[in-house]
């Protein structure tokens, strides 16, 4: 039997990029089906960021400061090592993975580099 493990990487950042916001969450009920057919062809990238064959989504919170370290979830195989065994957790681990941050046209807007994984499953 197949167990599904819903994984995610939370890597802590150092950002000087500022102009990032975080987007509303998904009303209830929403469904892939309800979205417009020019979804992704009109997405706004703004906030995520790419790494190796990985992405993931900046976090930043209301009452974050512009020198504040930011928080970038992932799913759990884009951790350096690679994906982890079931049931396998890391935390606290120290991590260079580094980062391409997009802006909402899909544009590079700057580079960030992890310092530590906060937690990963």
């Amino acid at each position: 039997m197949s167990k599904i493990i819903m994984s995610f990487v939370f890597f802590s950042l150092l950002s000087g990029v500022s102009a990032v916001q975080a987007l509303p969450l998904p009303t209830p009920g929403m469904t892939m089906a309800s979205l417009p057919a020019n979804f992704t062809a009109s997405y706004n990238f703004e906030g995520i960021v790419a790494l190796s064959n990985c992405s993931g989504s900046l976090v930043r919170f209301e009452n974050s400061r512009d020198n504040d370290f930011a928080m970038v979830l992932t799913n759990g195989h884009c951790v350096e090592s690679g994906f982890l065994d079931d049931g396998q957790i890391i935390y606290g681990k120290p991590s260079s993975r580094a980062f391409k941050l997009y802006d909402g046209s899909h544009n590079i807007a700057g580079r960030v580099n992890a310092s530590h994984i906060i937690y990963a499953t």
